[in-house]
């Protein structure tokens, strides 16, 4: 456990200091590319996109991290999907919100609150990027529950080299010494780069049972023996709930769990 505490810690150390430098050169390059006005009118915009963000995430990384890591300590591995499923409507709801509300007063905030008309692009923008944004962070508050530090590492390092790049790529094409669509093209960058963090942030859940049923309210068995409902009502989900969301299930008597060494995250089946 020493030893795993000691490689997690260098692991986020190492990513964190890496990224930094990488952030950096990429600022130092930005600054030269659309100058010392683009830049100030940038950090304008990215201010209030911190303030969105903050709303958006809403604490659900330290919530996803707390629920998944319970039920892993508890011993539950079937209501790891349903920790995840309500972390993930709940970060979709704040970080949908969150876009609605930055995409609709993108106009009141640029031309009252920064006072400049030139924001309001990157800021409309900036806002598709929330939902995505809270998702990947539920998912980074899954993977530091399952002690697997190195893929939210990796994701966030793979982010900023592909915003890095997206944003150049963007420059590229945006009129040289036009400071609004330099910053659209850099916010729109960011934006790309985000959702992409939150598409590649995979995720592995594996549901085991040694029954051959999907999971059921087992109070119901005395009302289906009464005859007061049938087999399917039994079922908590539905027969697809799990295929969906990317859940692989062993259901069976030969996936009986008889052993689980919860700090390697493996389970010895039966079979």
């Amino acid at each position: 456990m020493k030893k795993r505490l000691i490689v997690n810690t260098a692991l986020l150390a190492g990513a964190s200091i890496l990224m930094r430098c990488i952030g950096m050169v990429f600022q130092a390059w930005l600054a030269g590319r659309i100058g010392a006005a683009g830049i100030g009118l940038y950090q304008l915009v990215m201010s209030v996109e911190l303030l969105a963000t903050t709303f958006a995430i809403s604490g659900i990384r330290f919530a996803a991290t707390r629920l998944v890591a319970e039920e892993i300590g508890l011993g539950r591995g079937g209501g790891v999907g349903g920790a995840m499923s309500r972390c993930a409507a709940y970060s979709l709801f704040f970080g949908a919100a969150g876009c609605a509300i930055l995409y609709g007063f993108a106009e009141p905030i640029g031309f009252l609150w920064i006072g400049d008309a030139r924001t309001v692009m990157s800021l409309r923008i900036l806002a598709f990027g929330l939902p995505f944004i809270a998702l990947s962070s539920v998912l980074s508050g899954y993977f530091t529950a399952c002690g697997r530090i190195w893929k939210p590492s990796l994701v966030h390092l793979l982010e900023q080299l592909f915003c890095a790049g997206l944003v150049v790529l963007f420059l590229s094409r945006a009129p040289e010494g036009d400071i609004e669509r330099s910053c659209a093209a850099v916010a729109a960058g960011v934006t790309a780069a985000e959702s992409l963090s939150a598409a590649v942030s995979d995720k592995s859940i594996i549901m085991v049972s040694h029954e051959p049923y999907r999971c059921y309210g087992r109070p119901l068995i005395s009302y289906l023996l009464e005859g007061k409902t049938d087999r399917e009502h039994l079922d908590y989900k539905s027969a697809d709930f799990y295929e969906k969301r990317g859940i692989e299930t062993l259901f069976g008597a030969e996936f009986e769990a008889v052993a689980l060494d919860a700090s390697a995250h493996e389970v010895k089946l039966a079979g």
